[in-house]
């Protein structure tokens, strides 16, 4: 539901501004004096960056449908991420979990990777993760377990499968380069 309305108020709030853009700049202008008075910057410095921003946002249409169909993707990603870490919970024990449980250690973990700036929340996500896991009843050693295998998936195939990507880009851009051929 909180979701939702999040995603409501920001659809609402980006198409406020594609269709009246005269009124945010003032604001924008205010703010940003402030900010740089603050950093001892003349009063429109960065003014230009966010004029290309507000630009940016003016050309991306996004309607209705297409806001709601954002929202039912990253929700059908998040539900399928769950469902990741409760089959790597059923391979490694046979203690029960609810799905209450289980969606409250995950939302704990996801939280906690929001707050993070290491790449992937690595350590973070995964000790609240655990954490998560144990209070909702299960013992230490299979917490871990289930999520060292989580994020083995969860991580390591998304960037295995990014390097095999990235290594067949760089394949194809050096075969379309000419080859140069020395008369040494």
């Amino acid at each position: 539901m909180a979701l939702t309305a999040a995603v409501l108020l920001i659809t609402v709030g980006i198409r406020w501004i594609t269709r009246h853009p005269g009124t945010l700049l003032p604001l924008v202008r205010t703010a940003l004096a402030r900010i740089n008075r603050l950093r001892r910057r003349p009063t429109d410095h960065g003014l230009e960056q966010i004029r290309a921003y507000l630009d940016q946002l003016r050309a991306a249409r996004l309607t209705p449908g297409h806001a709601t169909a954002a929202a039912t993707y990253a929700l059908l990603n998040w539900l399928l991420d769950a469902g990741c870490l409760w089959l790597c919970l059923d391979s490694v024990t046979d203690q029960a979990i609810t799905p209450t449980q289980l969606l409250l250690a995950f939302c704990a973990g996801m939280a906690a990777g929001t707050l993070t700036i290491v790449l992937g929340g690595l350590g973070i996500i995964d000790n609240a993760l655990i954490l998560g896991l144990i209070t909702g009843g299960l013992d230490t050693p299979t917490a871990i377990a289930a999520v060292v295998l989580y994020r083995l998936i969860n991580l390591g195939f998304v960037i295995g499968a990014g390097w095999i990507a990235w290594g067949r880009v760089l394949r194809r851009t050096r075969r379309e380069q000419p080859q140069r051929i020395s008369m040494g």
